[in-house]
């Protein structure tokens, strides 16, 4: 339900109601969650009702939304969009919500005209003898919109927030061009490189902070031998599957040295042991969960333990386990990867329940073909799988039809926006709804916003530098949602980019 506010707008040349103006309020009990709150938010105030926050986003010409809480008096100010820079989402307090400026188009009708026409306009200025958007904002054709944020699509490079250091890169995405020298001193196969290189980036560098920064491999507390899953304690602790050297790694404090938390180093299938461990889960007392792939089982590590035990039941699950979920109930979610199907088990179940795939390979929305990554959204009773032989990400709903749906790729095998190859993991942004997704073989990650046809690079083609990624197997966000981790496993290393 929405409640409509005019806000009469006059101008000489054209009629009251051609410039009339809305504010469309939510319901109550809901907030603003933008994708980006530093780059986004305007201001943060206190305002003594509802009608003086809304007066106060007026005032400001790059407000475009703001939300109220009615409790603590807050008033927060944005510019964007909410349909593509974040979402209205619900609030703690049931006094809470959200308002959207919709302004009308003839109010940028004198764009592109000479500067006598928008003299007294409060979102044109005068560029080049000729009335233009104001900065931060762009053209689209009909109006001036909020430029865009990072990983976005775009036409020009004023589509971009030029003031983040923004352009649309050859792609057409807004990003950042980094430069090393002159390329022009290039020969031709250096200059490929080089655009290929500039493609490629749409986040920060990388930084490293596990394994070694060169892609070096190796066995020692500072080394790790195909890192093939990460987990992210509330403190930003990392849990580590070092897949090679058949151990879990725990790394805190931004140092690169980690301590072996489970397994002993020597690949076995004893309980102190472990054998090319895969994904992980911990929970919030720091027990972990790991996907003990050469062994077919789910093993559990108490905090402090020197041993683990199955909850997998105590007949090895045949072939092998790979994606791993765990919810508030304690109910193990596993990727039974050559069953071609995720089984959930109950504690203490000694046989699993499937709720995804038929146990036989298959390519409609019934069947899964050797399932990888695992990601639950509990919340929603959602469990998200890469469909790694499908080329696919198939969401389905917990406790209902045993029909997947597609949320990313679906296009067949490739490297357009639209497709993936043999993607190993997914996660999603409990903010936005934002599907991350290491699509392996192809050496990137690619974030598809909710209901997207197609995905957007935000990292990766074949390399070892800051920027670039070999077969990513593993992503994962922080709990704050400010980084995003990639478990880098032919570099053997783990990569932290900042979402910004």
């Amino acid at each position: 339900m929405f409640i409509w506010f005019i806000l009469a707008a006059i101008h000489t040349q054209l009629t009251a109601d051609e410039y009339q103006s809305f504010f469309n309020l939510s319901d109550l009990g809901q907030q603003f969650s933008a994708v980006n709150q530093q780059a986004l938010l305007l201001s943060n105030i206190n305002a003594n009702s509802i009608s003086t926050c809304r007066q106060a986003c007026h005032a400001n010409i790059y407000c475009r939304i703001y939300d109220y809480d009615g409790l603590t008096k807050q008033c927060r100010l944005f510019e964007g969009d909410v349909s593509t820079m974040g979402i209205i989402s619900a609030s703690a307090s049931p006094l809470s919500t959200v308002g959207q400026i919709q302004l009308n188009k003839g109010l940028f009708a004198s764009s592109g005209l000479s500067c006598s026409f928008c003299a007294n306009s409060r979102y044109l200025t005068c560029v080049n003898s000729t009335c233009q958007c104001l900065g931060r904002t762009y053209f689209d054709g009909s109006m001036c919109c909020s430029q865009k944020l990072l990983g976005t699509q775009c036409i020009s490079e004023t589509d971009c927030r030029n003031d983040l250091n923004l352009t649309c890169l050859p792609r057409k995405q807004c990003g950042r061009e980094y430069s090393e020298g002159n390329s022009t001193q290039f020969d031709c196969t250096m200059s490929f490189l080089f655009s290929l290189y500039v493609l490629a980036i749409s986040l920060q560098s990388g930084i490293t902070v596990a394994g070694s920064s060169n892609g070096s491999s190796g066995s020692t507390n500072n080394a790790l031998l195909s890192p093939f899953g990460i987990a992210i304690g509330n403190d930003d602790t990392l849990w580590i599957s070092d897949a090679g050297n058949s151990r879990v790694m725990r790394v805190s404090g931004g140092s690169l040295n980690g301590t072996i938390i489970a397994g002993t180093g020597i690949a076995g299938s004893g309980s102190t042991q472990l054998n090319f461990p895969s994904h992980l889960f911990v929970d919030n007392a720091s027990n972990i969960y790991i996907s003990d792939t050469l062994n077919g089982r789910v093993m559990l590590w108490l905090n402090g333990s020197s041993s683990g035990f199955s909850v997998t039941g105590t007949t090895r699950i045949a072939g092998r386990t790979i994606g791993l979920a765990v919810d508030s109930q304690k109910n193990v979610y596993v990727a039974e990867t050559d069953n071609h199907r995720v089984t959930k088990w109950t504690p203490n179940a000694t046989i699993g329940i499937v709720v995804a795939g038929t146990s036989t390979v298959g390519t409609d929305n019934q069947h899964l073909a050797y399932p990888f990554g695992l990601y639950l959204d509990e919340l929603h009773s959602y469990l998200y799988v890469a469909d790694y032989g499908n080329n696919r990400i198939q969401r389905f709903m917990l406790g209902g039809s045993l029909n997947g749906t597609t949320v990313a790729g679906g296009s067949g095998q490739g490297s357009n926006d639209s497709q993936l190859y043999f993607p190993q993991a997914v996660c999603v942004s409990k903010n936005t709804g934002a599907i991350y997704v290491a699509d392996t073989y192809n050496n990137r990650i690619v974030r598809w916003s909710s209901g997207a046809t197609k995905g957007v690079t935000l990292a990766g083609v074949p390399g070892t530098s800051a920027t670039l990624l070999s077969g990513p197997g593993h992503v994962a966000l922080s709990r704050n949602e400010t980084y995003l981790y990639v478990a880098d496993l032919n570099n053997n290393r783990i990569q932290r980019f900042e979402l910004i």
